[in-house]
């Protein structure tokens, strides 16, 4: 029997698998394809990787381990672009923090992607 305050609760899934906000998650994922007047805002996988990475951080979709979860989407991004990210855990964990910190722009965390993409999986 299903209790009446699980009933009612929306996205009631969604919020017990760590998820805080489903409109900031759908923007994060998003934003790696995002246009303007027809023109791709973010050209370049690094680009895209660096603004899928930036908008789950900073979004605050999660209400835990947002930034673990953008790293790992990061990758899971690369992989099935036909690259990977050639860092150690204790880089991608100082590169979290300055991106969750706002000293590291999406741009330069594009720049910093980009010195460790290796095309290939």
């Amino acid at each position: 029997m299903i209790r009446h305050d699980e009933e009612q609760r929306p996205f009631g899934h969604l919020s017990e698998a760590g998820v805080r906000n489903l409109s900031a998650l759908e923007s994060a994922v998003s934003r790696p394809a995002a246009t303007f007047d027809g023109e791709d805002l973010h050209p370049t996988l690094e680009a895209k990787a660096a603004a899928l990475v930036s908008g789950l951080i900073l979004g605050g979709p999660f209400v835990d381990a947002g930034r673990d979860t953008a790293l790992i989407a990061c990758e899971c991004f690369l992989i099935a672009n036909g690259a990977t990210l050639q860092a150690t855990d204790r880089d991608l964990e100082r590169v979290a923090a300055s991106v969750a910190s706002a000293e590291l722009p999406v741009e330069a965390l594009a720049v910093w992607i980009r010195q460790r993409l290796r095309q290939g999986r």
